[in-house]
């Protein structure tokens, strides 16, 4: 996490501004999270292996015929 001081020395451009939220909001964002991210990466598995599947059934490799 990043603390308050590292948020105000970053370089203009790059300052976060911080979220208002209670600590209680706060906990359950972070609990919540590795589920999140967790769904994000199955999905985009399965939309590349469609996306694959699709494409080398009907395009023969280069080079072999």
């Amino acid at each position: 996490m990043v603390s308050r001081r590292d948020a105000t020395n970053a370089p203009k451009g790059q300052r976060l501004p911080r979220a208002n939220l209670s600590q209680n909001e706060e906990r359950k964002i972070r609990k919540s999270l590795p589920y999140i991210l967790n769904h994000i990466d199955t999905n985009k598995d399965k939309t590349t292996e469609k996306i694959k599947e699709k494409y080398s059934k009907n395009q023969p490799a280069f080079g072999i015929s």
